[in-house]
């Protein structure tokens, strides 16, 4: 389990606002070599606790949000019960890993002489569950190992614009499982891999990045929208009147020149202010300065909403954007009957989905407005684009996060976001992160936060071309996740369905590995359990001896047995064996239990048991053949 945990812990340093993306291409490296030789239900426990560890460790900033903000500013449950429900959210968003260590420990043994046709497999099967996380109403996407990529390697990146967050998964998975295959060939020289590897991906990188279009210099088609960050604190969103609000708005407002169009952050008023004296004079300002605002407050018209729409002179338009995607418990409870005890963590009250991506004509814009955690969700950016966005805006109220990696990571989506539409994004905060993100991905323009200004709001002027491009993403959607799965159930019919001929695996064995374990090496050079394996190491072959009566033979370490081979770190890869036949089956059984990926019984040597094993376990069996003779057969 320790190579699982790490491999979690670097994932999760891997993620935006922790350590280092690069980290994600060899992250789950010790994840891989955990699971080899893992049983179906120990490789979904596996797989459930390195994505338990992973996610809760790149969410530790929901932690403080939920058992001290929340219940601080609430006051509807003590603080110890946000930390159970801290934990439940990291063990629900968990269970599609298992999910994929069940599958994966099930299938690897078809692979493990095909390296390259292995990691596809991994990569389309961890890709598939890495789609499911997204489904249905506990569906959550923070944390995707693509979001590693989004804030230093945006030359990678514009896959995006391609197959989306999920081609990006399939990519670094791939690379992942291919690099623990080549470092399970080897006891050494794993750290200067390792640093080729991401050396190389980095190279790639910044030849990509180095191809991305310059921003076009065109003034006649720029536009401007001004965004008005507001810096108030939840507390005083809850409790103080909405006057309080009002006065900081229009003390800003009243900065921003006329004529103008302006976002603001989600949920900028906490109730439903179209009639009301603070929305009368909101609107009389707008009329005074000739404004186009966009407004976020709930309203309640026998459905509730969490929305945004535009305040003008005129007043309040009727067309909206309402959220789509809810946050579970928080602005909906998923299965009341089920999970109604969870009900004490509504926030200001329930809310239906939106069910329009609404996108606003105003005064020369196309606005596609998205609210909040929407922008964690690609069809909803997508959707919009498709409805004729020319930007897209993010409204969010950043109010209940203290700490600087949950405003990176929510950020970063929005990075995501544009690359996959090839949009101009604007993301307008309350607290957090207010910055225009040009098509590429590239941050073009950035207000500072709460935590770095001690002001009651900011304004910014953001430039933006509008967009008109259609990606494949934005045509297709996550038509990648169908490939994958179509790819990977292809690669198990073909890996396990049509077997290797007997001949063939002995070419496949001398060909795949080069490292060969010897049980029954004698230091008698007449024997052929000495000169069969002195010969293989003339011509290449790693040769590790096995005999319990030497401890080294010209200059080679002698074990005692296979566990101690694999004590000293050494993976089993071919196992060739030299006893008679009534102990080479006791040993030839122990070597495919222990993780062996071939088995070879030399002359005259058969097991019944053995090969029935092999077959099942898909570990390439030879017997009754000599290795040397096949050898000079297959390379004369």
């Amino acid at each position: 389990m320790k190579l699982i945990l790490l491999s979690a812990l670097l994932t999760a340093l891997s993620m935006p606002g922790m350590v280092w993306g690069y980290l994600v291409w060899i992250a789950l490296i010790p994840f891989f070599m955990g699971m080899r030789s893992a049983r179906p239900l120990g490789g979904a426990l596996k797989g459930f606790l390195f994505g338990f560890a992973y996610l809760m460790i790149t969410h530790y900033w929901e932690l403080p949000v939920l058992a001290l903000n929340v219940p601080e500013v609430l006051d509807s449950f003590p603080n110890f019960i946000g930390v159970v429900a801290y934990v439940l959210m990291c063990l629900v968003i968990a269970v599609p890993f298992a999910g994929f260590g069940f599958v994966y420990s099930i299938f690897q043994r078809f692979f493990k002489a095909r390296p390259l046709a292995g990691a596809l497999f991994a990569a389309s099967f961890f890709t598939v569950f890495e789609g499911l996380r997204e489904l249905g109403p506990l569906g959550f996407t923070n944390g995707r190992l693509s979001d590693a990529l989004l804030n230093s390697q945006l030359g990678i990146s514009q896959l995006l614009a391609l197959g989306g967050p999920l081609l990006l998964v399939f990519v670094v998975v791939l690379v992942n499982h291919y690099l623990a295959h080549l470092c399970s060939d080897r006891k050494s020289g794993r750290v200067p891999l390792l640093i080729t590897a991401v050396a190389m991906v980095a190279l790639v990188n910044a030849l990509i990045q180095s191809a991305i279009p310059l921003r076009p210099f065109d003034k006649s088609s720029e536009k401007t929208l001004y965004a008005l960050q507001t810096n108030i604190s939840q507390q005083l969103k809850y409790y103080a009147p909405p006057e309080e609000t009002l006065k900081v708005v229009l003390m800003g407002l009243e900065e921003i020149p006329e004529g103008s169009t302006v976002i603001m952050p989600e949920a900028t008023f906490m109730s439903d202010i179209r009639i009301s004296p603070t929305g009368t004079r909101l609107v009389n300002l707008a009329r005074e300065r000739n404004l186009e605002i966009l407004v976020g407050f709930p309203i309640y018209n026998g459905e509730n909403y969490n929305q945004v729409r535009f305040v003008n002179g005129d007043g309040f338009s009727g067309e909206f954007y309402a959220k789509v995607k809810l946050t579970p418990f928080v602005e909906f409870l998923p299965w009341p009957k089920i999970l109604g005890v969870f009900e004490f963590l509504k926030f200001l009250d329930y809310f239906y989905a939106g069910e329009e991506f609404t996108v606003f004509s105003v005064d020369g814009h196309r606005i596609g407005a998205q609210i909040c955690f929407d922008s964690l969700y690609g069809e909803v950016a997508r959707n919009l684009t498709l409805n004729g966005a020319g930007i897209i805006v993010i409204s969010t109220n950043d109010g209940w996060f203290n700490i600087d990696t949950a405003l990176q990571q929510h950020f970063s989506k929005g990075i995501a976001r544009a690359i996959e539409n090839r949009r101009y994004v604007l993301q307008v905060s309350n607290t957090g992160i207010t910055a225009i993100i040009d098509p590429y991905g590239r941050v073009l323009k950035r207000l500072p936060t709460m935590n770095e200004t001690n002001t009651q709001y900011v304004i910014g002027a953001f430039q933006y071309l509008p967009g008109t491009q259609i990606t494949p993403y934005t045509r297709f959607g996550n038509w990648f996740f169908f490939f994958s799965l179509v790819l990977g159930s292809a690669l198990i019919i073909l890996g396990g369905v049509f077997p290797v001929k007997h001949e063939d695996k002995a070419k496949e064995i001398l060909s795949t590995f080069k490292r060969i374990v010897v049980v029954g090496f004698s230091k008698n050079p007449d024997k052929p359990s000495n000169s069969v394996p002195m010969y293989l190491k003339e011509k290449g072959y790693e040769i590790i001896p096995v005999n319990p009566s030497m401890e080294e033979y010209e200059g080679m370490k002698v074990y005692p047995d296979l566990k101690s081979v694999i004590a000293d770190g050494v993976n089993l890869e071919a196992v060739e064996i030299f006893r008679p036949s009534a102990e080479a089956e006791e040993i030839a059984v122990e070597a495919i239990e222990l993780g062996a990926r071939a088995v070879w019984l030399q002359k005259d040597i058969r097991s019944e048991k053995a090969r029935k094993l092999a077959s099942e376990r898909s570990v390439l069996y030879v017997e009754d053949k000599c290795m040397y003779v096949e050898h000079r057969r297959f390379f004369p």
